[in-house]
C-alpha cells in the first residue's frame, strides 16, 4: 500500500506538472494566435472613438483569415485618406470661388452705387436743363441759352460716365460667368466624390 501511495503521489506531481505545462502551452498558443485579433480590435475601437490617426496601418504579419482582414482594413482606410484629400481639395476651392465671389460681389456694388449716383446727376441735369429749357422758350436772354449748353455738355460728360461704368459692369458680370463656371466644376467634383464615396 505505502509503494501504491508512493507511485500514486509521483503520477499525481506528474499529471499537474503535465497540467500545468499544457497550460501555458495553451496560453502562449492562444496569445499568439490571438494577437494580430487583438490589435485589429484595438485599432478598430480608436477609429470609433475617433482617436485615430488615419495615416496609420495594421501590420498584416499572416496569411490567414487575421492577415486578410489586416490588408482589407488598410485598404479601406488608404480609400478614406483620398476620399479626405479629394474633400479638401473640393473644399479648398469652394472657399476660393467663395472669396473670389464677395470680392467681386463688393466691387459690384461699389460700381452700382457710383451708376447710381450719375443716374440721379444726370436726371437732375435733365431737370434743369428743362427748365431753363422752358425759359428760354419764354424770352430769356443768350446768357440763359448758354447755361442750357452747359447743362446739356454736363449731362453728356455724365452719360459718357455712366456708359463707363456700364461696361465695366459687364466686366464683372464676365468675372461671375467665370465664377459660375468654376463652381460647377467644383460641383461635378464634389459629384464624382459622392460617387467615389457610395461605392
Amino acid at each position: 500500500m505505502d509503494k501504491w501511495w508512493q507511485e500514486a503521489r509521483i503520477i499525481s506531481v506528474v499529471g499537474m506538472a503535465n497540467v500545468i505545462l499544457h497550460s501555458i502551452v495553451l496560453f502562449i498558443l492562444l496569445r499568439i494566435r490571438m494577437e494580430p485579433l487583438l490589435r485589429l480590435r484595438s485599432m478598430l475601437s480608436r477609429l470609433a472613438k475617433g482617436t485615430f490617426d488615419l495615416s496609420q496601418r495594421v501590420e498584416a504579419r499572416s496569411d490567414d483569415e487575421f492577415g486578410e482582414l489586416a490588408t482589407d482594413l488598410n485598404h479601406f482606410l488608404d480609400r478614406v485618406c483620398h476620399l479626405v484629400e479629394d474633400l479638401d481639395t473640393i473644399l479648398g476651392k469652394v472657399g476660393a470661388a467663395n472669396d473670389r465671389l464677395t470680392q467681386v460681389s463688393g466691387t459690384m456694388a461699389q460700381h452700382i452705387d457710383s451708376v447710381r449716383t450719375l443716374v440721379r446727376a444726370a436726371v437732375g441735369q435733365i431737370i434743369a436743363a428743362h427748365g431753363d429749357t422752358a425759359r428760354l422758350a419764354q424770352g430769356a436772354t443768350a446768357a440763359a441759352g448758354d447755361q442750357v449748353l452747359q447743362r446739356l455738355e454736363v449731362l453728356a460728360g455724365l452719360l459718357n460716365d455712366l456708359m463707363g461704368e456700364i461696361d465695366d459692369d459687364s466686366h464683372y458680370l464676365s468675372q461671375i460667368r467665370l465664377l459660375e463656371e468654376h463652381m460647377k466644376t467644383v460641383a461635378q467634383q464634389g459629384q464624382v466624390l459622392l460617387e467615389r464615396i457610395k461605392r
